[in-house]
């Protein structure tokens, strides 16, 4: 009702010497328009074959496009979470804190969780396929396949020390992930986490030490030596942290705490040690050739384990460099 009356009081203020009578009617009639055209819109393919109203195509575009628009703020709170039932009855809660119509966070709820159930058992050319089946642009099918990627895989981006991370960030980081770890062209990820967990279990404490001094080692060329010192003693830590979720990756399927250990275990350790993103970057990139050099010769299946290993940590680098200057120091 209120909406109604907003419409109605936003035509007279716009339009000269408009009678209110009219323009309640006018709005009321657009209002029972737009309903009869839900049931359409839901399933938009139906729309340019419905008989009821004859709608010129370039309007049904621009029907369809609007109605499956998202709004980032509403989104951002949701990215990441499976669209339940349970969520649902939690949005009056979002709305109030985001300050977005419950109808609206309604629409963008059910179309969300409508294009999830349409990739359920359809992963090929994700991207695509959304945009054929929902006739929607392809710059919003592509943040529908990635709002999809982050539920498939319950990536916790609600966490406090993520507050800071605003809904471009998110799509830029989905972004790098898809790009990194997928062929492109679907959501499911082509990374063997499994031999990620094996290399971890191929290092004991002795090259765990001598790991990290090769890593020290290569970065004195490129770092201060007062930074090198400050990094010397949580280097094993940070090693350590990362092979450990690479195992928790392929443990549960899912990258449910992916970002937030990579906060806590691996960005707060190096801003303690005064690193800047590129020096993360650098430190990374040193992880990963390093262990090349010296250790994975010794391993079975070496060149896959070492191409899993590789695939697995420049999608772990992009991300951390993507969030590292965004993140406030614990």
């Amino acid at each position: 009702m209120r909406t109604a009356q907003a419409a109605v009081h936003h035509l007279c203020s716009t339009v000269d010497n408009l009678d209110p009578t009219v323009a309640k009617q006018h709005v009321e009639h657009q209002f029972r328009l737009f309903w009869l055209l839900v049931e359409k819109l839901e399933k938009p393919r139906t729309l340019g074959t419905q008989l009821l109203l004859q709608i010129p195509s370039d309007v049904q575009r621009r029907l369809i496009e609007r109605y499956y628009a998202i709004d980032e703020v509403f989104v951002r709170e949701v990215v990441g979470k499976k669209f339940t039932h349970r969520l649902r009855r939690d949005l009056d809660y979002i709305c109030a804190r985001v300050n977005v119509s419950v109808t609206s966070a309604l629409r963008q709820y059910d179309n969300c969780r409508r294009v999830y159930k349409c990739l359920q058992y359809n992963d090929v050319n994700t991207a695509d396929t959304i945009r054929s089946t929902f006739l929607i642009s392809t710059e919003l099918a592509v943040k529908y396949q990635r709002i999809v990627f982050l539920a498939r895989y319950k990536l916790n981006l609600s966490h406090k020390r993520l507050t800071c991370l605003t809904y471009t960030d998110v799509d830029q980081l989905v972004s790098v992930l898809l790009d990194k770890w997928t062929d492109g062209k679907t959501i499911t990820m082509n990374v063997n986490f499994k031999d990620v967990r094996d290399l971890k279990a191929l290092l004991n404490r002795e090259a765990h030490e001598q790991y990290r001094r090769a890593v020290l080692q290569a970065l004195s060329p490129r770092f201060a030596e007062a930074k090198l010192r400050a990094l010397e003693p949580k280097a094993r830590e940070i090693i350590k942290a990362i092979l450990n979720i690479g195992a928790e990756i392929a443990d549960s399927k899912e990258l449910r705490d992916m970002c937030v250990d990579l906060v806590e275990k691996v960005a707060d350790p190096c801003k303690a040690a005064a690193l800047l993103a590129d020096d993360t970057r650098l430190l990374l990139d040193s992880i990963c050739d390093q262990f090349e050099q010296k250790w994975v010769s010794y391993a079975r299946h070496h060149q896959r384990l070492l191409q899993s290993w590789r695939v697995f940590l420049h999608g772990i680098s992009s991300c951390l460099v993507l969030m590292y200057d965004k993140l406030p120091q614990s």
